[in-house]
């Protein structure tokens, strides 16, 4: 090295040729290590400045004969042991016009297997946004930095790749797009010099992505347009696939798009405009059981421009055809989004999007959302079997669509719903916060597939029905939760139900019409204006074991699920607070079947027509009613007072007239109940019933016209008493029956129930009136309480005495006002008393015939006529005895005592012909018999004499003969 020093120092640089040689090993060395090593430089320390990134590189060449330069194992980390940019080979091939352009002119720029990356890594952080931090916030050395002047002629990306990777998640998702080929034209750094690129990707399926445009460098920009053809959207999907329980099975994706990029002072700015694409063929099914969830048959994106800095995307219209969507609720009340979307992933795309949200900070908007010939499956897998709801033909329009807080969205929807049923909505939407209002319509949806919803709380089988509504909905999120409101009608059509426990039919529906509805969420509450019910029924019906499908029904409603866990309400029933102004009947319809009967009862009420108004769950007053109907075989109801629709037995307060109600028709219940048909006849009934927390007071004046009772029917009448003789006692002479039938109870009471009170009630009333008739006759006959039932005679006698022809009369004026009783006169004997009293008779004679007056008989009889007819009978010597007998020691004769005994002793001494103590009976009966045709003036045929002479025990002086009353 000295030496060579030495000659350098001593040569004589004085001809050019010595200047030639010294300026080319300058340019030899200097090109051939020097460039390399400034090169290495330049590319390390600026990819720190600006990218913070230590870029490496295997090796550099330069030959500054060729003008070429080689960079060769270059790679770009993201972060330690990944890399962002990397390639094999760079060659570089200078001109020397580079020198009359006074910048660097490349004939050729190659790039051979380059590699980008674009990669998320295991904290969610993605490469290309950090880079583009960095490159946000330069540090000093890189603030002023200029590229050095270069026309590039021909850049040459040759089979690159680029890689798509994503390390947060369990199994890191790889995707590499290849060969990427790109071929650029006149890149200079020249300012506002401008090349051209072409190239394209391609991609898994045999897609590809094709670019062309502009290029230039400083200041750098790019701008041209990409087109994507058949991209495989199922390969793309890769990258989410484990997040969810569902895959993406097809679509293609086909798009274009203007860009530009450039980079200047403040950053990077991009623009996409014109960025037009289609999707087709998409769709999505579960894994598990590859049951199709959604499939689209196209999406169309049209005119969408985007811009970064601003965040600014716009678009003209989005239009989805064809779609189908399936959804469920499982077994286990969960919804499919939550079975096919884990909790884990949905927390990730929470925090992705806040993430976004935070960097981007996009302000989005659509001219135009379009959905059409769509549709939907519902099914809740809770039933069994599943229900199923669809809605079909779905188009949706949604307009003027902005990120903007607060933006109203304006949109038009309509659907079928059932296959038959259509519903439609037009209105605004609003995302942040959200807010929807809108007219919305249904018109003839079934209900039928809603029945196991209504089995949840009542026992019912909904066979039939449509429901239309018109009005306008309202819904919002506050910090209490969703709001939301209806207000407007609703109506029902051709309902009918059938009550599950016993499968009667219970109700059916015309035409139910609900006016001036205002229906509140948050807290829950419905005002109704007006409920309007046409030919709607109610059909109650006794089952042949005695059952009745209405009581069967509440008893099983109680079983239900509790409303109030649905509704919140705290009211009867678990109902929120609800308000029914006016509820009315038109054309309304009843049917009583009573299946108990030898031959089945239908009682048919008909037009009933009326009103229940003020009807509340939170007041104490009752709701006013006010109903009128008629009876098909004849007859009007009217029914007026107040009742708590919710709670009867806290307020019932109801006044129930019935009028001319014809009774021939009813005598399938009269043979039921009495045994007894009935052949004639009208009615009317009074009935007014009070409940007040549960303790019943009722009062049932009935009143019967000319009724008349056919024949006994053998084996019926649930009550066993004489309803014929009743009817008879009952019905006065205008053939007019009055009846009060009191009622008193309490609901609590364990078997209390109105139907057994009723008959209890009128059990007793009948009961009593059968057997005391001559007491009601008494009444009748305007005495108090007079015994008419029994006449009495003297034992002996058959002579009436005044008191017997006294009542007698009472009873024969009573008769006359009950023209259909009958009267049986039974003749009576006392053997004892009779032939006692026949005795006194004939000693009352033998006394007349001795000389005693009708005076002393009465008052008292000489001693001595006694004496001497009892000497007539018996000897001296045993009145003697007598006498001695009544004449105490010590005293005088007692002549009272005597006579007594002297009286008795010849009362006993009369010989009696039993034939004339049979007598008696007979001769009572006609006497009786006698004075009522004769003297009280009956109908002769209407008092009759039983042949047979009733036998009495010795009741003392008077025989009694009884008379008995009877149907006519």
């Amino acid at each position: 090295m000295n030496t060579m020093m030495t000659w350098l120092k001593n040569w004589k640089l004085r001809s050019f040729r010595t200047v030639v040689v010294t300026a080319f090993v300058i340019y030899t060395v200097v090109g051939f290590f020097i460039v390399p090593l400034i090169v290495e430089s330049l590319i390390e320390k600026q990819s720190m400045s600006m990218l913070k990134r230590q870029a490496t590189v295997e090796d550099v060449r330069c030959n500054p004969f060729s003008l070429s330069l080689t960079i060769e194992g270059l790679s770009l980390p993201d972060r330690p042991g990944s890399v962002l940019l990397a390639f094999d080979s760079l060659y570089a091939n200078a001109q020397l016009s580079s020198i009359f352009r006074w910048a660097l002119t490349l004939k050729d720029l190659q790039i051979t297997n380059p590699t980008i990356a674009v990669r998320r890594f295991s904290d969610g952080t993605v490469n290309l946004l950090e880079l583009m931090d960095a490159m946000d916030q330069p540090d000093d050395d890189s603030k002023g930095f200029n590229l050095p002047r270069a026309v590039l002629q021909t850049i040459i990306i040759d089979d690159g790749a680029l890689l798509i990777e994503d390390y947060d998640r369990e199994s890191p998702y790889l995707l590499e797009w290849r060969p990427v080929d790109f071929t650029l034209h006149d890149i200079s750094t020249l300012p506002d010099d401008r090349g051209n690129n072409a190239g394209t990707i391609g991609l898994p399926g045999g897609g590809t992505i094709s670019a062309s445009g502009s290029v230039v460098v400083e200041p750098f920009g790019l701008d041209g347009s990409i087109t994507v053809e058949k991209l495989s959207l199922k390969d793309s999907w890769r990258a989410l696939d484990e997040f969810f329980e569902f895959e993406l099975t097809d679509g293609v994706l086909d798009t274009d798009f203007r860009y530009s990029l450039s980079l200047l002072e403040d950053g990077i700015h991009i623009n996409v405009t014109n960025l037009n694409a289609d999707i087709s063929n998409l769709g999505f099914s579960t894994k598990s059981t590859d049951v199709d969830l959604l499939t689209i048959d196209s999406i169309s994106v049209t005119n969408i421009s985007a811009g970064w800095p601003g965040q600014v995307i716009h678009g003209e219209s989005i239009v989805v055809s064809g779609a189908s969507s399936l959804g469920w609720l499982s077994p286990d009340k969960t919804l499919a989004w939550v079975e096919l979307i884990p909790e884990e992933t949905q927390e990730k795309v929470v925090e992705t999007y806040e993430s976004l949200e935070d960097k981007l900070n996009l302000k989005a908007s659509l001219d135009r959302f379009e959905l059409h010939d769509s549709g939907a499956v519902f099914e809740d897998r809770m039933q069994d079997p599943p229900v199923r709801f669809e809605a079909t033909g779905a188009d949706l329009l949604v307009t003027n669509i902005s990120t903007q807080k607060s933006s109203a969205w304006p949109f038009e929807a309509t659907t079928v719903l059932g296959g038959e049923a259509t519903a439609g909505a037009k209105g605004t939407f609003s995302a942040v916060p959200f807010n929807v209002q809108a007219d919305v319509a249904v018109d003839a949806l079934d209900l039928s597939p809603f029945q196991p919803y209504f089995a949840l709380f009542a026992p019912v089988d909904l066979q039939a029905g449509t429901m239309s509504a018109q009005g306008e909905a309202v819904a919002s999120s506050t910090d209490a939760g969703l709001v939301a409101s209806y207000q407007g009608s609703l109506g029902v059509a051709r309902l009918d139900l059938k009550e599950t426990v016993t499968g009667d039919k219970l109700i059916g529906w015309g035409d139910l019409s609900v006016d001036g509805i205002n229906a509140q969420l948050q807290p829950m509450s419905l005002d109704i204006k007006t409920v309007d019910v046409n030919g709607a029924g109610l059909e109650i019906t006794i089952a042949e074991n005695g059952s009745i499908n209405l009581l069967e029904f509440f008893k099983a409603l109680d079983k239900g699920e509790d409303l109030a866990e649905l509704t919140g309400g705290s009211g009867p029933g678990g109902l929120p607070p609800t308000r029914v102004a006016r509820l009315r009947l038109h054309d309304c319809y009843g049917r009583l079947t009573d299946k108990t009967v030898t031959d089945t009862f239908i009682l048919n009420l008909i037009r009933i027509n009326g009103a229940i108004s003020g009807i509340a769950t939170e007041t104490k007053a009752g709701a006013e009613v006010e109903i009128d109907t008629a009876i098909d075989t004849g007859g009007t109801v009217r029914v007026e007072g107040q009742i708590d629709p919710f709670d009867y037995a806290r307020l019932t307060d109801l006044n129930i007239d019935v009028t001319d109600v014809e009774l021939p028709p009813m005598s399938a219940m009269s043979v039921k109940f009495i045994g007894y048909l009935l052949t004639i006849g009208t009615a009317a009934l009074d009935l007014d019933y009070k409940i007040t927390d549960s303790a019943l007071v009722g009062a049932n004046h009935i009143e019967a016209y000319n009724l008349e009772l056919g024949d006994k029917v053998e084996g019926e009448g649930m009550l066993d008493l004489p309803f014929k003789l009743g009817v008879s006692l009952l019905k006065d002479k205008n053939g007019r029956i009055t009846l009060d039938i009191p009622l008193e109870g309490n609901l609590k009471d364990e078997g209390f129930g109105l139907g057994t009170a009723i008959d209890a009630a009128v059990k007793e009333v009948v009961s009593e009136l059968v057997k005391s008739p001559f007491r009601l006759l008494s009444k009748i006959g305007g005495s108090g309480d007079e015994d008419l039932e029994h006449v009495e005679f003297r034992a002996g006698s058959s002579v009436l005495e005044d008191r017997a022809t006294s009542n007698l009369q009472i009873l024969a004026t009573a008769m006359r006002e009950r023209p259909t009783l009958q009267l049986e006169i039974q003749g009576a004997v006392d053997s004892k008393a009779d032939t006692k009293g026949l005795q006194q008779e004939a000693l009352r004679a033998e006394l007349l015939e001795n000389g005693v007056t009708e005076e002393q008989l009465d008052t008292v009889i000489p001693l001595d006529i006694l004496t001497k007819i009892y000497r007539d009978h018996f000897s001296r010597e045993e009145l003697q005895t007598l006498e001695t007998t009544h004449t105490p020691p010590g005293k005088d004769l007692d002549e009272t005592a005597l006579r007594q005994a002297v009286r008795q002793a010849l009362t006993n001494a009369q010989p009696v012909d039993a034939a004339l103590v049979q007598a008696l009976g007979p001769a009572r009966a006609q006497a009786i018999r006698t004075f009522l045709v004769e003297q009280a003036q009956l109908d002769a045929g209407r008092v009759t004499i039983e042949p047979e002479t009733t036998v009495q025990e010795s009741r003392g002086p008077w025989v009694a003969c009884l008379l008995v009353i009877e149907a006519g």
